[in-house]
């Protein structure tokens, strides 16, 4: 049974998130970001523009997380408060229902095109075509409010989630394009609780070149 449809965005949709009772966000290869409230679904009510390129993930967390972080093809990255789009009355993410008077009354699609904090993933800045399309993941360490992310350069970045600020980096030597990334937390590959490098847990990544890696994250 299909609960609700929505439309509205202009290309491929490349991601979608459920985050909170009604709220929906998706993003697209129209280079756009949706905020949907599923009970309205006429239009977004609000969209997120920063990507010049279609975007390739979308990192959102639990409903009490008000941070979302996004990543493009064109090697950008951006971070996004949902606490800052509308002030205090927003409706994004409420639980009041909606009667058909507000439905006629629904304001207009609201654009946001300045995120929290932006990054570009190449840090040496070497351009668009050094970075590709960008993997984002959250750095497993409980301990850290940061996230990780992996261009086609192979390398692992990590970065504040709030001020965008580079934490560090290392590279999986890959040889060719990373086609997955995903982070696993503490001990859950069996390592020891007394073993000092495995508080930060690790990263699993594919690439073209017919590999997995896993890695472990130390402590440096």
């Amino acid at each position: 049974k299909c609960l609700h449809e929505l439309r509205g965005h202009l290309g491929w949709v490349t991601q979608s998130h459920y985050w909170g009772p009604n709220t929906v966000v998706s993003a697209s290869s129209d280079r756009a970001i949706a905020l949907w409230d599923a009970r309205v679904r006429r239009s977004p009510l609000f969209i997120l523009r920063y990507h010049k390129s279609p975007i390739s993930d979308l990192l959102v967390g639990a409903r009490t997380d008000p941070l979302m972080v996004s990543a493009a093809a064109d090697g950008t990255v951006a971070t996004w408060d949902f606490r800052t789009l509308s002030g205090k009355n927003s409706s994004v993410g409420s639980t009041r229902p909606v009667n058909s008077t507000e439905n006629k009354a629904e304001k207009k699609c609201r654009a946001i095109r300045t995120p929290s904090a932006t990054i570009m993933h190449c840090a040496e800045g070497r351009g668009v075509k050094q970075s590709g399309e960008v993997l984002l993941s959250r750095c497993p360490s409980q301990q850290r409010r940061s996230f990780l992310s992996i261009g086609v350069d192979a390398v692992i970045r990590e970065w504040d989630m709030i001020t965008g600020l580079p934490i560090g980096h290392e590279s999986t030597h890959h040889s060719d394009a990373v086609s997955s990334f995903y982070t696993f937390l503490e001990n859950s590959y069996g390592a020891s609780v007394e073993d000092d490098l495995s508080g930060l847990g690790g990263t699993l990544t594919s690439s073209w070149d017919g590999t997995i890696r896993m890695r472990k994250l130390v402590k440096k």
